[in-house]
């Protein structure tokens, strides 16, 4: 009966030496396989990114020209403006007196 109780021990000793080696490589094969994911996943993630990076490089540059567009467009109307409201009669016939007097000897 005590030859029976040993062997049963070693038996299970066996038993657990056997699911521990086990184990251990199932945990290594988890870690690899959690490696490869989260490769897979950095790897999706910046071409995710590069791609998400150009569309807002394309909308800030679309945008800015439309602002540059309407900035460009209210200088000239408010050139346009000032020089429509502006009395040239005065300075046209200063420059007149003195391109006569300078060029013309009466």
């Amino acid at each position: 009966m005590i030859h029976e109780t040993v062997d049963a021990i070693l038996a299970a000793e066996e038993q657990v030496a056997r699911d521990i080696a086990q184990a251990t490589e199932d945990a290594k094969e988890s870690v690899q396989q959690a490696e490869k994911e989260a490769e897979r996943i950095r790897t999706e993630v910046v071409a995710r990114m590069k791609v998400e990076r150009k569309k807002s490089a394309e909308a800030a540059m679309a945008d800015g020209e439309k602002q540059y567009t309407q900035i460009l467009a209210s200088g000239k109307q408010n050139a346009q403006l000032l020089l429509t409201a502006t009395d040239l009669g005065p300075a046209v016939s200063y420059i007149k007196e003195k391109v006569t007097a300078a060029y013309v000897h009466c």
